[in-house]
Formats: C-alpha cells, sequence, structure tokens
C-alpha cells in the first residue's frame, strides 16, 4: 500500500500512516509486515518517513530487544546511503 501510495504521487497518505505508528508509540519489529514498510519507503524514496520508522524501531527495541533481522537492515543500510544519510548507515 505504501508503494502503491508514493507511486502515485500521494505521499501526504503515507505521512498519515506513519504518524498514526508514531501515536501508538511501537511497532512490531519481528513482523514480516515491517520488512514490506521498510522496503516500501526506501523504493519510494521517503526519505524522512524511512528515519522516522527507523527511530521508532530503535525505541521499540529493534537491535536490543529483538535481533536485527538481516534483510531489514540490508535495506535501511542501503536506502540510508542512498539518501545521503551515512551516519544512519553506519548505525549497525
Amino acid at each position: 500500500m505504501v508503494l502503491s501510495l508514493t507511486r502515485t504521487g500521494l505521499t501526504e497518505h503515507v505521512e498519515k500512516l506513519i504518524c498514526d505508528l508514531e501515536k501508538e508509540g511501537k511497532i512490531q519489529c519481528d513482523d514480516k509486515a515491517l520488512v514490506r514498510l521498510v522496503r516500501a519507503l526506501v523504493e519510494g524514496e521517503q526519505v524522512e518517513s524511512t528515519v522516522r520508522v527507523y527511530e521508532l524501531m530503535k525505541k521499540s527495541g529493534w537491535g536490543s530487544r529483538f535481533e536485527i533481522d538481516e534483510y531489514v537492515g540490508k535495506v535501511l543500510r542501503r536506502g540510508f546511503k542512498r539518501f545521503g544519510k551515512e551516519e544512519l548507515a553506519d548505525e549497525y
């Protein structure tokens, strides 16, 4: 859904979805939906939304309470490098 929204230029709806996640205050870090969300944000070049989801993942225990999924880490690392966010890419 996120990728479809970015491809059609409806990025304000993506922002609303991310805001809803932030209101909940946590995100399921061991869920396959997280993989799809992160990949869609990176592919849709949603820089700020990707950073916000990453911060929410860390706040929810990703990397401390939850083991870092290798694929999600790779997608984030490549996305952050493409976005010019080297400092975030180097956090792994």
